[in-house]
């Protein structure tokens, strides 16, 4: 059979693009269909837009308030919004996927589908009329749009975790049902904004996907911030009509819906190939679905916004195995997973747990808080914990951090997994004192001086040696 493409993408998501521009990079024929209907690339509120949009808001917004102490709040908070709605307009109007076409890549403007007769391809209502896409392989990326329930989805006044970026003015008051990371982000900072903000969850722990520790370490600055969480809110049901309750007590409480996520797919006709376009896509450790032409990765797998490194990581490992074979499989304990807090919140490799489980009575914790690190206290930033999960051999099987710039500093500690490093690799890293990834720095240092104390013997041992080599005597 001849094809027209290696591979077809399909999706208006970041790690759609990725995928597609190293695709034409690598001198394959690859077509991208957006799945965004002709002429509504530029409309807020289709394909990847919102998520853009949420996304560069909240960023705006986080770094102008993350240097507020306790209980301050913004200024000028409407003029910080206005300008971060601004700076969201802006990154919308200058994303353009028609640039892509330099390398070779056939960008598509329209909606695909799936079809199976009289061979599989991808039917696409495009600019030009009907196209028929004939590939070895696709990639499903698609967009990922907030969660809501069937019987909330008629409520106008429903906020989502994409449309509270059109508000013109805020809230005095929000009750958000769900607790997504995404969600506790945005969380702190309208708290930082003068807004009240209220979490109501079902579940009794947040972040589970997180380290424990951390995540408690996170969760005790959301409420000491101003966030008040209202957790083991019974079911979802039961979370939705307390928030009704608050809501029907004060007019001016907005409600939102920050459960999670699904990737947005219209009209894709996924059951054509054995996959349901109700929910994500079951894939194996290659990224593979049940068909054996179609990858996913991102949203298209249940991974959240698919806006971070974890989502271009499978982008990355299913256009391998999309354009060559299927022989690589994707390695996510190596991949930084991060949380837009302020102080941010970031880890790679085994969680304490983790570690524990697999190695059990072989792991060393090690934890250095930033109070202790001198770059920490020249830059006021104080609240803080590194941690080091260490095998008993050296290596370092995992890090992380709820600490200001970890998002950055933490991938030193991705390479040294993936290379199956030493903790002695980090300690040996010549790193500026001021440097905020100095505490890192500080936490390597400390694993060696605290094996050194829990052997009395080899203490021994290296203080008779310099007594030998200072006096030629022991």
């Amino acid at each position: 059979m001849i094809y027209d493409y290696d591979l077809v993408v399909i999706g208006d998501s970041p790690e759609a693009a990725f995928a597609a521009e190293r695709a034409g990079r690598l001198r394959s024929r690859v077509a991208w269909v957006t799945q965004v209907p002709t002429g509504k690339r530029n409309d807020p509120d289709c394909g990847g837009n919102p998520a853009l949009r949420a996304e560069v808001m909240l960023e705006v917004l986080r770094r102008t308030v993350e240097h507020l102490g306790p209980g301050e709040v913004v200024a000028d908070p409407q003029g910080l919004w206005d300008r971060a709605r601004g700076g969201a307009d802006v990154a919308v109007a200058e994303r353009d996927p028609q640039r892509l076409q330099q390398l070779r890549v056939d960008v598509i403007e329209g909606l695909g589908r799936f079809e199976t007769r009289p061979r599989l391809q991808v039917n696409v209502e495009g600019q030009l009329g009907m196209r028929e896409l004939r590939s070895r392989n696709y990639l499903l990326a698609p967009a990922a749009h907030p969660f809501v329930p069937p019987s909330l989805q008629e409520r106008e006044e429903l906020e989502t975790l994409h449309s509270w970026t059109a508000w013109q003015t805020l809230p005095q008051h929000l009750v958000m049902v769900g607790a997504a990371p995404e969600g506790l982000a945005l969380a702190q900072v309208l708290v930082s904004l003068g807004c009240a903000v209220t979490v109501i969850a079902s579940q009794a722990a947040l972040l589970p996907s997180f380290d424990s520790e951390l995540a408690e370490l996170a969760i005790g600055l959301l409420q000491a911030s101003g966030v008040e969480l209202r957790l083991n809110g019974g079911s979802f049901e039961d979370c939705v009509a307390q928030a009704q309750d608050l809501r029907l007590e004060d007019g001016d409480v907005r409600l939102m819906m920050a459960e999670g996520w699904r990737p947005h797919w219209p009209d894709l006709n996924l059951e054509a190939v054995g996959l349901s376009g109700d929910v994500a896509a079951g894939v194996n450790a290659k990224l593979r679905t049940k068909h054996r032409h179609v990858y996913g990765c991102g949203a298209a797998i249940a991974h959240g916004p698919g806006r971070d490194a974890m989502a271009r990581h499978q982008a990355e490992v299913a256009l391998r195995n999309g354009l060559w074979w299927p022989w690589w499989r994707a390695q996510e304990e190596t991949v930084v997973k991060t949380l837009a807090l302020s102080p941010m919140l970031a880890q790679v490799g085994l969680t304490e747990a983790q570690a524990q489980r697999q190695y059990s009575g072989q792991v060393t914790v090690v934890r250095c808080y930033a109070k202790d690190n001198e770059a920490s206290q020249w830059r006021d930033q104080t609240v803080g914990l590194c941690k080091l999960v260490v095998h008993r051999s050296g290596q370092l099987l995992g890090a992380q951090a709820l600490a200001a710039g970890a998002e950055d500093w933490m991938a030193i500690s991705a390479q040294t997994i993936q290379q199956k490093g030493s903790v002695k690799d980090l300690e040996q890293l010549s790193i500026p004192r001021n440097s905020a990834a100095s505490l890192l720095h500080q936490a390597a240092a400390q694993w060696r001086w605290d094996r050194l104390a829990e052997n009395p013997r080899r203490e021994d041992l290296i203080e008779r040696f310099f007594n030998w080599r200072r006096t030629g005597s022991v």
